[in-house]
């Protein structure tokens, strides 16, 4: 399905007493009636934002692990986080070969 990034939630996870940065990218469908009009992170509904947030620390609770939100950002940091990790992957993949 072709999706739209919107956004992203910042977060530390530490696990096992290592805190590592874990961030999680929010997108919509790019063909949903229902969120054509969500183009950044600043159109979703706060409670909605909450309630995703709630979800990733009830999720790690569960693991025995903290999540820690650390900021949110639009669709340009999302878009920059992507590109980067993109660059780190090409750079493994040509260790690779």
């Amino acid at each position: 399905m072709p999706a739209r990034l919107i956004g992203v939630i910042a977060a530390d996870q530490t696990e096992e007493g290592n805190t590592v940065r874990n961030d999680r990218l929010l997108a919509v469908s790019a063909i949903s009636r229902t969120h054509q009009h969500i183009q950044d992170i600043k159109d979703v509904d706060k409670r909605l934002l909450e309630e995703i947030e709630h979800f990733f620390k009830s999720y790690n609770v569960m693991r025995q692990a903290d999540f820690v939100v650390v900021g949110r950002y639009g669709t340009k940091k999302a878009q920059q986080l992507v590109a980067q990790a993109g660059k780190a992957f090409e750079k493994g993949f040509a260790k690779e070969m």
